[in-house]
This record gives structure tokens, C-alpha cells and sequence, in this order.
């Protein structure tokens, strides 16, 4: 029926802009700052810490006032009835406002396009071919090979890749460990969308006669540490570790 149409087509819809959107627009605005110069430099690191507080700005008002109308709608406005209706209908012109700011601007916009360096490609190549090269001296290796098992790739050891490409992948594999840490963290973190709904649908909500909070209300937690951290870690931490290790810090270095 149309109505499932439209409510399905209006979730694949979100779900492809979403891929769109929030892969490029941090990265788009790093590209706005000139690391060149050290005012830059400086603003930009900021500039990741208030995007995140910015980002879980808008997740606070979503979770409070957008899920209150959602689940129990305006009295004047339809009542539980138009609820979701008028709920989803603030945050879409909201993002049309947004949008309309955004194009509005667009002529004073850096924009960098791709540099076809092919790094992706070249690194998942590299990786392919260490590994195998791993495989066929395993024997040497375990026997103490004082060579990174991807150094044998790199031209000054014989290997047909770039010193700087085998680097850079090398640098990647550094990081496996701290992904593979990233699972537990993202599995507790999704129980926030659906653990926390769950628990929700079962709680008395009510705070006295006069007051019932949204399901989604429980999710402001997490958000709402980061609100008040964020601006702490930014204007004191930061500057602080800063000034006593001489090295730029932000959220961004965090994740």
C-alpha cells in the first residue's frame, strides 16, 4: 500500500544520504583550513571538537523535545494521532533550512577533488602480497628475521613497492589492534538504539502527574556527557596538555 511505500522509500532515502553525508563532511571541513598557517592549524583543531559537540547538540533536542512530540504528540496539533507525523515533519525542514545555508555559501567553499593517488588499491595490494610473502617465509621469520613482514615489499629490500607505500600500510596494520578494540566499545554503544528501547517499552515513564519522558529520552546520557565535556576538554584540557607536551590535541585524536 502506499503508505508502506512511502514509509520505506523515505528510510532508504535517509539510509543513502546518510552514506553520503557523513563519510565527507567532517573531511570537508578540515579542507576549509589552511594548514599552512598556524592560525589555521590551531582553529582546526577545534573545529573537530565542535562539529562532534554541534553533531550531539542536535542528537539532545532530537532525543528530548522531537521523541516527546513523536510519542505523545501536541494537543493542539492533532494529539497523539499526528504525533509522528509532526515530529518528523520539524526535522525535515529543518534540514532544508540547513541545506539552503549550506548551497547559500558555496562560493566560498575550498574544495579539494580526488588526487587519484590510488592509495586504496596500492595499500590492499601490498597487503595481499605480504601476506603471501609471510606465508612463503614463515620458516625464516620465526626464526628471528629482524625485517617487518611487509619491509620485504618495499624497493630498498629487494621488493617492487615504494619505501613510502609499504610505510603507509605499515602504519595501518598498527592500527588493527585498536579496531578490533572498537567492537566491544560499538557493541555496548548500539544497546543505546536498541537495548535502551527495549528496557523503555517496559518502564513506568511518568514523572509524577504532570510529566512522561519519551522512550528515546534515555539515550540523552551518552549525549549529554558529551556536551558538557566537550567544551572542558577544548578550552582547559587541551590547551593545558598543550602547553606542557607541545602537541596539538582534539576529539578527532580520541577516535
Amino acid at each position: 500500500d502506499l503508505v508502506a511505500f512511502l514509509l520505506f522509500f523515505g528510510i532508504y532515502v535517509i539510509s543513502i544520504a546518510t552514506s553520503g553525508i557523513k563519510p565527507n563532511v567532517s573531511t570537508f571541513g578540515a579542507e576549509q583550513f589552511d594548514d599552512s598557517n598556524p592560525k589555521d592549524v590551531k582553529e582546526k583543531s577545534s573545529f573537530f571538537n565542535w562539529f562532534y559537540w554541534s553533531t550531539n547538540l542536535g542528537a539532545m533536542i532530537s532525543y528530548t523535545m522531537i521523541s516527546y512530540i513523536c510519542q505523545y504528540g501536541i494537543k493542539d496539533l492533532g494529539g497523539k494521532k499526528w504525533g509522528f507525523s509532526i515530529g518528523f515533519t520539524i526535522p525535515s525542514f529543518s534540514m532544508l533550512f540547513a541545506i539552503l545555508i549550506f548551497i547559500s555559501r558555496s562560493n566560498r567553499y575550498v574544495i579539494t577533488g580526488p588526487n587519484g593517488n590510488g592509495t586504496t588499491m596500492k595499500s590492499a595490494i601490498i597487503f595481499k602480497n605480504g601476506v603471501k610473502n609471510f606465508i612463503r617465509s614463515k620458516k625464516s621469520f620465526l626464526q628471528g628475521a629482524k625485517l617487518h613482514w611487509l619491509d620485504r615489499l618495499s624497493v630498498s629490500n629487494g621488493g617492487s613497492h615504494a619505501d613510502s607505500d609499504v610505510e603507509t600500510v605499515k602504519s595501518v596494520w598498527r592500527l588493527v589492534p585498536l579496531l578490533f578494540l572498537q567492537v566491544p566499545f560499538y557493541i555496548i554503544y548500539a544497546q543505546l538504539s536498541t537495548s535502551f528501547q527495549n528496557q523503555g517499552c517496559q518502564m513506568n515513564l511518568s514523572l509524577g502527574s504532570a510529566l512522561s519522558v519519551p522512550i528515546s529520552t534515555l539515550n540523552i546520557f551518552d549525549t549529554l556527557a558529551i556536551l558538557l565535556l566537550v567544551p572542558v576538554f577544548d578550552m582547559i584540557v587541551y590547551p593545558f596538555v598543550l602547553s606542557v607536551k607541545n602537541r596539538n590535541f582534539s576529539v578527532g585524536d580520541q577516535s
